[in-house]
């Protein structure tokens, strides 16, 4: 997450404002978890008003000055435009983000946006589920784990492929073999999304992951075989 320290009067902060928007776009289609929050450094909420109208993020109310005060005495800001890089708890990870967020390798920090559906969920509890679901053979069971294990393959041994990243819902063979929908929860636990019409997988996927739920359903289909 990025706490974002600008206003409008500020030439360099306009500037900077359009190509951060642009990385946030960017990040977002990538599937990764990246927020960022605006806090007005403007002298008036016209200005405030003016200057949100252009960001595609969140922002601190602007009447919340004492907020403002304190994280500007929180992270020692001294400049502006500011971007500050923090975790999920809140502590600094970087001061001066302004660089960073640009970085090629910068994606691959962030964790993918997990799935509501599977908010909670472990794979083991999707597998046990699977498992006691008496309205699935065993071989529709060793299909759906055959199929998840040659989809996450696929991705993992052709980087950047768009041609494996996306499932088709109007696929039959892809109903007809994950139609369950614990099948599907497998993949967004191992960082898929679902659109209206499609599962896909970001373009910069978190590999570490989906090699870790393809061993685990691997090794289940060789204790089933």
């Amino acid at each position: 997450m990025c706490v974002f320290l600008p206003f409008l009067r500020c030439p360099p902060c306009r500037q900077f404002t359009p190509m951060l928007a642009r990385r946030y776009q960017e990040l977002k289609s990538l599937n990764k978890a990246f927020e960022v929050v605006f806090v007005s450094s403007d002298h008036d909420k016209a200005s405030f008003d003016e200057y949100f109208g252009s960001m595609p993020w969140l922002s601190l109310p602007f009447d919340d000055r004492a907020r403002k005060a304190s994280l500007s005495q929180t992270y020692s800001v001294q400049g502006i435009p500011t971007l500050i890089l923090i975790d999920s708890k809140g502590a600094l990870v970087d001061r001066n983000g302004r660089q960073k967020v640009f970085d090629a390798t910068f994606p691959l920090t962030l964790p993918d946006v997990v799935d509501a559906e599977v908010r909670g969920l472990t794979l083991e509890g999707v597998i046990d589920a699977i498992s006691s679901d008496g309205n699935l053979s065993e071989e529709a069971k060793l299909t759906g784990y055959s199929t998840v294990v040659k989809i996450l393959n696929n991705i993992l041994s052709n980087p950047g492929d768009p041609k494996y990243l996306m499932l088709k819902k109007s696929n039959a063979s892809v109903q007809a073999r994950i139609g369950n929908r614990n099948f599907v929860k497998i993949l967004k636990l191992a960082g898929f999304q679902e659109t209206a019409d499609a599962y896909k997988c970001g373009e910069c996927p978190d590999t570490a992951k989906l090699r870790d739920v393809r061993d685990v359903v691997s090794s289940l289909m060789m204790s089933l075989s």
